[in-house]
């Protein structure tokens, strides 16, 4: 059994998820999420229902155990810090994946074989690079079951039709920033990219 921890919003989830489905397939086994990380109203909701779950996958209420916690905790505020090198990073994780731990709170570090038939995974699994692999089959259970609803028929139907651009302002990390934030010259320069290339 492979269990992933759901925290965040639907971004994280499906990186989450992706991960999870990853591992599951690499070890032939079944999956589990553990909803414990998140709240029943706000951001961080559970938001996958939405998507084409794989069968194997469950939902779980219990709580990760308190020393899986209590790494990540760690890992998240002193070893992600900018004072340890990415190569010691990497190192830590090399460790814990051969006991069945999978602790990613931002980048990327390779996955290492683990000797546990149980694997727990607390993180965010932010790259391409975790499910790149089965990539075509987690995008494919990553669509929308529910159809297109009648009132946003004609936006998809001009988006479909047009060279199209989406832009994603995530005002939260405005608001109470614990990313880089980009500017307004940053943002006219996309739009000024755009409309050259398109």
């Amino acid at each position: 059994m492979i269990r992933v921890k759901i925290m965040g919003g639907l971004g994280n989830q499906m990186f989450q998820y992706a991960a999870l489905r990853t591992m599951m397939l690499k070890y032939h086994t079944n999956g589990e999420m553990c909803l414990d990380g998140l709240s029943n109203t706000g951001h961080a909701v559970y938001s996958l229902n939405h998507f084409h779950i794989a069968d194997n996958v469950k939902l779980s209420s219990q709580k990760m155990k308190k020393l899986e916690n209590l790494i990540f905790r760690i890992y998240e505020k002193k070893l992600a810090s900018k004072k340890y090198s990415y190569s010691f990073i990497c190192k830590f994780n090399y460790i814990c994946n051969l006991f069945g731990f999978y602790f990613i709170p931002d980048g990327y570090c390779k996955f290492h074989f683990s000797f546990r038939k149980n694997i727990d995974m607390i993180g965010y699994f932010q790259s391409e690079q975790y499910f790149k692999e089965y990539g075509d089959l987690i995008k494919a259970e990553l669509m929308v079951k529910e159809p297109v609803l009648e009132q946003n028929q004609t936006l998809l139907k001009n988006i479909n039709e047009t060279e199209s651009v989406c832009v994603h302002i995530r005002r939260g990390d405005f608001v109470n920033s614990v990313h880089q934030i980009c500017n307004i010259d940053y943002f006219e320069k996309a739009i000024h990219v755009m409309n050259d290339e398109l």
